[in-house]
């Protein structure tokens, strides 16, 4: 049924792996057929492994390239239901990122941890802001880099920035 070559022991080795894992709800694992059932293959727990949504998409292109003739074109097929993205990790919500205690780890991280809170940061934020504040060239004080570039007639605010460090006693925010 499969022709013999490495896309096949790849396979393989991927599907025995899967034989080691046992499927929960909601564990962000896939229930793939090691035999297509459009192959033939039932749904027989023999026949039957646990992938992540990445080896479960891996398996399926694995399987165009043993198979051929008709059985070709059904795997090409199924493997189409994966979306183009189907490579990725991020696709579809079997993914490993999906599961609440991974969101649940990052939610904790973000609101106890995050190094953006901490004084010195919000502080450095607070220097580094340039809203509400003037900008002083040796054409005058404006309100705003945008008016500083109007006036000035730069095409890009860069043009601005570079005066600014090559010229700091000319060019300044106040």
């Amino acid at each position: 049924m499969f022709i013999q070559n490495k896309y096949l022991s790849v396979y393989n080795a991927i599907i025995e792996r899967g034989k080691t894992r046992v499927k929960v709800p909601n564990d962000g694992l896939c229930t793939h057929h090691i035999i297509p059932r459009s192959l033939g293959g039932s749904d027989d727990p023999d026949n039957l492994t646990v992938l992540t949504f990445k080896e479960h998409s891996l398996c399926h292109h694995l399987l165009i390239y043993f198979t051929e003739g008709i059985n070709r074109q059904k795997m090409s097929y199924a493997y189409s239901w994966f979306g183009s993205s189907a490579g990725t990790y991020k696709t579809g919500k079997d993914n490993n990122f999906a599961q609440p205690e991974i969101i649940a780890l990052v939610r904790e991280r973000m609101t106890n941890n995050n190094p953006m809170k901490q004084p010195h940061q919000r502080k450095r934020m607070r220097l580094s802001n340039h809203k509400n504040k003037s900008i002083v060239t040796p054409a005058g004080k404006f309100i705003s880099r945008a008016a500083a570039l109007r006036h000035h007639k730069f095409k890009h605010w860069k043009v601005l920035y570079d005066l600014m460090d090559k010229h700091p006693d000319q060019y300044y925010w106040d």
